[in-house]
């Protein structure tokens, strides 16, 4: 073969090779670009959902807040009529006792029932889950006796203490956390928010509320 045409045979081939690569190499960038493209979008999707799973439990809690809030008042409220009635029952006027010993018994029954309710409306929040319904009810703060409420000696139904604390359950199993929600019956004090990690919580958890 002519070394001429020998020289630009072997030049077409070079660059036909070249080329050959140049589009291997493109093509392999392509598909890591694509791949790293979805890997990406996966995982802001995964943290939008994340994001978006905590913004639930966080108004979970903030529903929640709102009606215990709410319900501890009304309590309180009902609690000034009954150790009204507790003590008018004492009065040495047959009638005002009379009135006052039925009057009683009707607002006691009466502030059961509501917190009867309370409870189960409790359980069917729309804006938490079922396990999150259970959980923040176990803080319930009125002590009680299954739907009896219990009482002190005039009769009026009382907090479990001055401080108590309620839990919101948090589950994705990427960012699992227990959100605990100190309470203190003091006028201007604030609530405080805690996430305590499953990890650390669980002991301390389970004696609460139970086997997850």
């Amino acid at each position: 073969m002519n070394p001429i045409k020998k020289y630009n045979y072997n030049l077409i081939h070079t660059k036909k090779a070249q080329q050959g690569a140049i589009t291997i190499f493109a093509l392999t960038m392509t598909l890591m670009m694509a791949l790293f493209s979805l890997f990406f979008l996966q995982i802001m999707q995964l943290n939008h959902q994340l994001i978006h799973k905590r913004f639930e439990t966080y108004l979970c809690y903030r529903y929640q807040d709102q009606r215990l809030k709410k319900h501890i008042e009304r309590m309180k409220k009902i609690n000034i009529l009954i150790a009204t009635a507790f003590y008018a029952q004492f009065s040495p006027n047959p009638a005002i006792s009379g009135a006052a010993k039925l009057t009683l018994e009707i607002i006691k029954n009466s502030q059961n029932v509501y917190a009867g309710v309370f409870v189960a409306k409790t359980l069917k929040t729309p804006h938490c889950t079922s396990v999150q319904n259970i959980s923040y009810l176990k803080g319930y703060p009125f002590k009680n006796s299954g739907l009896v409420l219990a009482r002190l000696p005039d009769q009026r139904a009382y907090l479990k203490g001055a401080t108590w604390k309620n839990y919101l359950y948090h589950s994705p199993a990427s960012d699992r956390f227990i959100l605990e929600i100190t309470y203190r019956d003091q006028e201007n004090k604030k609530t405080e928010l805690k996430e305590i990690p499953l990890t650390v919580a669980v002991p301390s958890w389970k004696r609460y509320f139970g086997p997850l």
